[in-house]
């Protein structure tokens, strides 16, 4: 004989557990049937964008580094002088001293640093003249000649000791660089 079930025969609190006990294995079965391959579709797209972003930034940098690379060589390029010429500097700097109204009063002789694969070579050089004039001159070497890279200027107020006249110096230091073989 087939005893029906009553469930108002059931206490208040049996039928909380069955409810709460239903409604933990409903959850079970949605989470198996529909939320879990949708977080793991959601997962594997996050993953699979992450990817592409990384691929397509990789090649941005190889853009980015080869720029830097070229600028690198450029500026390089600033450094190195021809060596087969006589003395770039000294004919470079004549007829922009000449325009200009500055004397060339000392080209000293190079001084040598030698540093991994490069030789550094730093010319110092003494000019005088009026102040606009030295600052024509000094712009003159940094950006049109082609003989190195303005390292360093100072300049002195010094007194002639014959005639006690008050020169400007302009003390200029030149350095290039040349690729040791």
């Amino acid at each position: 004989m087939k005893k029906n079930f009553n469930w108002q025969s059931l206490s208040f609190q049996t039928r909380n557990r069955v409810l709460w006990i239903g409604a933990g294995v409903f959850l079970l079965i949605a989470y198996q049937m529909a939320f879990q391959p949708t977080l793991e579709a959601y997962q594997t797209y996050r993953r699979l964008s992450a990817q592409l972003q990384s691929s397509g930034s990789s090649a941005a940098q190889m853009q980015h580094t080869k720029r830097e690379m070229a600028q690198f060589e450029q500026y390089l390029a600033s450094y190195r002088t021809d060596s087969s010429r006589t003395d770039p500097l000294l004919s470079g700097l004549t007829p922009l001293c000449r325009k200009h109204d500055v004397r060339i009063q000392a080209l000293l002789p190079a001084q040598e640093e030698q540093q991994e694969d490069y030789q550094i070579i730093t010319r110092p050089v003494r000019l005088q003249g009026k102040y606009i004039s030295l600052l024509k001159v000094i712009h003159g070497i940094e950006y049109q000649l082609k003989v190195g890279r303005l390292s360093s200027v100072q300049f002195r107020l010094e007194e002639d000791p014959i005639s006690r006249k008050k020169n400007l110096y302009a003390e200029c230091y030149i350095q290039h660089l040349k690729e040791v073989k």
